[in-house]
């Protein structure tokens, strides 16, 4: 069976609308992601670790850097078969840019 860890941030897919305060904001943590996939995944054991939950414009550098910690720990580990981290689009780019910086020199 592989095994895929769901790195949850918050941001866009973790955001819904409240309408009592017409606002749209990160509100759904992690394991509530998990239960909205519509197919089951066979022979996948999904594993939610839930880092944050905020909107992406709030993931600042030691945010960021931060981030890198639960993702290499993971993909360190012989039993991961990937990682797989939902994130806003605000700082999407970014936040990428350096987990790969991160990872590729911490090996």
């Amino acid at each position: 069976m592989s095994r895929i860890v769901l790195v949850t941030t918050g941001g866009t897919v973790a955001s819904r609308h409240d309408p009592q305060s017409d606002h749209t904001a990160a509100s759904v943590d992690g394991d509530s992601l998990r239960q909205s996939l519509h197919d089951p995944l066979d022979g996948v054991d999904l594993v939610v670790d839930e880092f944050c939950n905020v909107g992406s414009f709030a993931i600042d550098l030691p945010l960021a850097f931060d981030l890198a910690k639960p993702v290499g720990r993971h993909l360190a580990d012989p039993a991961t078969t990937g990682v797989v981290v939902t994130h806003g689009t605000d700082t999407m780019e970014e936040s990428a840019f350096v987990q790969s910086m991160l990872l590729i020199a911490g090996g």
